[in-house]
């Protein structure tokens, strides 16, 4: 049996229906633990469980807390049952369920789960890396065959993702990719589409441009996005000023009141220092509504005054006043790969890992040419 290309739970309960096969194992013997499991294979408890939780789901084994696992009495009646068989339950963890990136991913993700006939487990960490860790947890005790995971935007990865990941569990990421670990992930072309977003200003006549983000820190997203910003500014040959840069947005992606007046003295003292600015690019959506209200009590008119320029965008139902210049990702593309490699790995195939989406740029009504606009 090739394991590289299957999941290393599935090894161990294939190893399971071998040994009763072969007689190794008889009705009614006892067998070793998760934790005996997990040392021989060099897996986590996780790993381990996973394959007796299935073994016993399936008829082969029956579990009997504080005592133990055995062979069920009519396991060979359910080899050839199961030995083939697929459980098609997937757990979907998203950090949020925004209309400006998330919501559509997932809308694709059940829609296609559901014309495949599997499953799905969904949950939300609400950016909290405790939470996502117990829904991983969580999601495996109920018996998920594989992970598609949007995690956190945060310095600090998910080791529960981590170990999963090494234990060759199925596990897809989108939004994010971990550097020297092989993990199929897909993803946008945020370089690229950095790197136009900035030039797009440029043809606009804009030469001060503000950058907006929360901590770019190690979130492979939001560095991709920085680094096609940098290359879009060194080949133009335009000043760069790192005082027009404000990536310490804090708390740019809070929900509360609190949030968003603390993020807004933030941009308001920014603003204020650097009036010589005539256009902001938003590495975040979260960034425009804040600029926004700033811009209003400043008195500085979008885009007359300071064009805005961001990554995504709420839908037109939401957006009907001053649809915003955006870069689009492109959620239902990158849902489908994501969905199309998990089920490719649970039916034990190698994939590729690295997939990346092309992003469009959407000309709105919140960037002008500089020589149009008033100040200019």
């Amino acid at each position: 049996m090739d394991t590289k290309k299957t999941p290393l739970y599935r090894v161990i309960y294939n190893d399971i229906l071998a040994k009763i096969e072969s007689g190794e194992f008889s009705p009614g013997e006892r067998i070793p633990t998760e934790a005996q499991w997990a040392e021989s294979y060099g897996v986590s408890r996780i790993t381990s469980k996973k394959a007796l939780d299935l073994a016993a789901e399936n008829h082969i084994i029956t579990r009997r807390p504080g005592v133990g696992s055995f062979i069920a009495e009519d396991s060979k009646k359910m080899l050839g049952r199961n030995r083939n068989s697929k459980r098609c339950l997937i757990g979907v963890i998203q950090h949020d369920l925004s209309d400006t990136f998330g919501l559509e991913l997932f809308q694709t993700i059940e829609k296609l789960a559901q014309e495949a006939g599997m499953l799905i487990l969904a949950g939300f960490s609400n950016n909290d890396i405790e939470t996502e860790k117990q829904l991983i947890a969580n999601f495996c005790d109920y018996g998920v065959d594989g992970f598609i995971v949007s995690p956190l935007h945060n310095e600090t990865f998910n080791n529960e993702i981590l170990k999963l990941i090494i234990d060759g569990f199925p596990v897809v990421l989108i939004d994010r990719y971990l550097q020297d670990v092989s993990c199929p992930n897909v993803i946008s072309k945020n370089y690229q589409a950095a790197f136009e977003g900035m030039n797009y200003l440029y043809s606009l006549g804009h030469r001060n441009i503000g950058i907006l983000s929360r901590p770019i820190g190690t979130t492979t997203t939001l560095t991709e996005r920085e680094k096609g910003i940098m290359h879009a500014i060194i080949e133009s040959g335009h000043r760069f000023n790192q005082e027009w840069w404000l990536t310490n947005l804090e708390d740019i992606d809070g929900k509360s009141e609190a949030a968003f007046h603390a993020a807004k003295e933030q941009i308001r003292q920014f603003l204020e220092e650097h009036r010589e600015l005539t256009a902001i690019f938003g590495l975040k959506y979260a960034v425009v509504p804040v600029v926004e209200a700033v811009a209003a009590e400043m008195g500085l008119r979008i885009p007359e005054d300071l064009s805005l320029l961001c990554f995504d965008s709420p839908g037109p139902l939401i957006q009907q006043i001053n649809p915003v210049t955006h870069l689009k990702q492109n959620e239902h593309e990158i849902a489908s790969r994501a969905f199309d490699l998990i089920r490719h790995m649970l039916q034990g195939e190698e994939v590729e890992f690295r997939h990346e989406v092309e992003v469009d740029l959407i000309p709105g009504e919140t960037t002008r040419r500089i020589d149009e606009a008033s100040g200019g």
